[in-house]
C-alpha cells in the first residue's frame, strides 16, 4: 500500500474489522484481577540493619531491642522485613548451630533499601546473622515444637503455584533503566536496555554447558502463544512480568514461576477480529505498563496488580475517521525518566502516532 495515501479522501476496500474500537466503560467488559492465595504468616518481624547490630522494630516484643531473640514455632511460616540503615553491605541469614546457612537474603548495600525474607521455621534454626558483620549483627533463634525438620513446601506441589510472599518493594529508577543494557541481573525493557539490542553480558551459560540445561518449571499461559520478552526486575527474589495473547499481565517469582497476581484486560464486546496479542510490558518506579490492541496504555501497581490509570491514545481526528481501518498497538511501551513512550500501527493506508505520556498520571504530553 503506498505510503502517501490520503486517509481522509482515498477509497480503500472495506474490511470486516474496524480501524479502531470505540472503547470506554460502556463498550467494554469488566477487567479481572486475581491475587493468588498466599499462606498466612504466624508473625512478621521488622528490623533495621546497621553495623552495630540488628535493631528490632516490630512486633512489640522485639521493638527497641538490639539483636533480639526470635521465638518461632516449628512448621509455621514467618516473614522478616529489614531496612538497610547505614548504606553498608548487609545480609540477613538464618544458620544452624554449626554455622550452615538454612535460608537468607542476598547482600544489600543501599541505604534505605528494604528486603523481605519468608521462611518456614525448622528445629535446626539456631541464629540469625549478617554474614558481612557476624560479630555485631547476630541474634538467637528459639524454635519450639517438632515440625518435621524441613520446610513442608518443598515438593508439596508440582510446578509453580501461588507465591507465598509479597513482591519486594524495589522501585525501578532511571539509573536502573540506563544500566539495564550492561547489567546481568535485569531485563527491564523489550529486548533489554534502552537500545533494545536483545543482548546480555551474563556468562553463566556458554557453549560448554548449554547441553546440561534442565527445565526448572513450566508456566501455563492459557493463551494462544507468546510474543514477549519477560521483564525481570532485580530483587530478592527477582520478579518476572509478562503478557499473554489474551491480554493478561502476570507477575511471578522468576526463580520458581509462582504467581503473585494476574490482571486480565477486557477488550470491547464488539472487538471483531481484534486479539490480545502484544509484545509485553515496561516498568518504572512502582508501576508496570502495557498497551492494548484497542489503543490504550494501562498502568498497574506492580506489587498488587491494581489498575492505576488507562489512557486512550487515538487523536480526535483518528476517532472521526470512517476509513481506513485497523489501527492498534501491539508493541511493548518504553519507560524512561517519568515518561512512557509507545507507537501505533495502522494498515490499509492508515496513519498512526507516537505518544509520550506522564508515567504517574497517564496524561498525554505529546
Amino acid at each position: 500500500m503506498p505510503a502517501d495515501i490520503d486517509p481522509f479522501n482515498e477509497e480503500v476496500e472495506p474490511e470486516e474489522r474496524q480501524h479502531y474500537i470505540d472503547t470506554g466503560p460502556e463498550a467494554r467488559g469488566e477487567d479481572e484481577l486475581v491475587r493468588f492465595n498466599r499462606q498466612d504468616f504466624a508473625a512478621e518481624f521488622h528490623f533495621g540493619g546497621q553495623v552495630s547490630g540488628w535493631q528490632g522494630r516490630s512486633p512489640s516484643p522485639i521493638e527497641g531491642e538490639q539483636n533480639p531473640t526470635l521465638s518461632l514455632e516449628a512448621g509455621n511460616r514467618y516473614k522478616v522485613v529489614w531496612e538497610n540503615l547505614d548504606g553498608v553491605p548487609h545480609a540477613f541469614v538464618i544458620q544452624d548451630a554449626d554455622g550452615n546457612r538454612i535460608t537468607g537474603t542476598d547482600v544489600y548495600a543501599s541505604e534505605g533499601e528494604t528486603v523481605t525474607l519468608t521462611f518456614e521455621a525448622t528445629v535446626e534454626m539456631d541464629r540469625y546473622i549478617c554474614t558481612v558483620h557476624p560479630s555485631s549483627m547476630v541474634g538467637d533463634v528459639q524454635v519450639e515444637g517438632e515440625g518435621g525438620g524441613q520446610p513442608s513446601r518443598q515438593g508439596a506441589r508440582e510446578g509453580p503455584g501461588a507465591a507465598d510472599e509479597s513482591i519486594p518493594k524495589h522501585p525501578v529508577t532511571t539509573n536502573m533503566l540506563e544500566d539495564d543494557g550492561s547489567r546481568e541481573d535485569s531485563w527491564l525493557q523489550y529486548n533489554k536496555g534502552l537500545g533494545q539490542r536483545g543482548y546480555t553480558s551474563a556468562d553463566q551459560l556458554d557453549a560448554d554447558n548449554v547441553a546440561s540445561l534442565e527445565r526448572k518449571y513450566t508456566v501455563p499461559t492459557d493463551s494462544a502463544g507468546l510474543q514477549v520478552d519477560p521483564v525481570i526486575v532485580p530483587s530478592d527474589p527477582p520478579v518476572m512480568y509478562y503478557t499473554t495473547s489474551n491480554l493478561a499481565v502476570v507477575a511471578a517469582n522468576a526463580r520458581t514461576g509462582e504467581k503473585y497476581w494476574k490482571f486480565k484486560y477486557a477488550l470491547p464486546k464488539d472487538a471483531r477480529g481484534q486479539t490480545g496479542r502484544n509484545r509485553g510490558v515496561t516498568v518504572w518506579q512502582d508501576e508496570v505498563y502495557f498497551a492494548t490492541t484497542d489503543n490504550y496504555i494501562v498502568a498497574l501497581n506492580r506489587y498488587t496488580g491494581e489498575k492505576e490509570w488507562e489512557t486512550l491514545l487515538l487523536t480526535e481526528e483518528q476517532q472521526e475517521m470512517g476509513q481506513p481501518r485497523r489501527m492498534s498497538i501491539t508493541q511493548a511501551p518504553l519507560a524512561y525518566d517519568g515518561r512512557v513512550l509507545v507507537g501505533m500501527s495502522g494498515d490499509f493506508g492508515g496513519w498512526a502516532v507516537v505518544s509520550s505520556l506522564d508515567a504517574d498520571s497517564g496524561d498525554i504530553q505529546w
